[in-house]
């Protein structure tokens, strides 16, 4: 009878952070956020790709405006 090898899965590395480190932005990081996030979501005129017919952002583009896409 041949012996069976029993293989476990590498368990995850521990985690280095207790909290995010991104949870709280500078002054100097919020103002940015603030700029990037109002020029998107502008609603007179509403943000439009230019050169491009109808240019309004689809719903799946207004995905990647999310907090964590933006401070990337």
């Amino acid at each position: 009878m041949a012996s069976e090898k029993t293989v476990l899965p590498i368990p995850p590395p521990p985690t280095t952070f207790k909290d995010d480190p991104r949870a709280t932005l500078s002054t100097n990081e919020q103002t940015m956020y603030d700029e990037v996030l109002a020029h998107f979501t502008k609603q007179d005129p509403v943000y439009g790709l230019p050169n491009v017919e109808n240019g309004e952002l689809k719903n799946d583009e207004k995905f990647w405006l999310s907090r964590e896409c933006l401070l990337r």
